[in-house]
């Protein structure tokens, strides 16, 4: 559960634990993940117009 990841702190009740950070996959998103989790997302959200079938080929 993602909460389980939450720990409140100095930044926040909504802070990651240690180890986790913010995944930002889209505005608004709270899950915390590992950092090589986030940059996959970030990875894939930077090639996503890319990856669509385009009529006609």
């Amino acid at each position: 559960m993602a909460s389980s990841r939450w720990v409140n702190s100095a930044f926040g009740v909504h802070t990651c634990t240690r180890g986790y950070a913010w995944r930002e996959a889209f505005a608004g998103d709270n899950v915390c993940v590992k950092p090589a989790q986030r940059t996959q997302a970030r990875t894939d959200n930077t090639a996503a117009a890319s990856r669509f079938l385009r009529p006609g080929g």
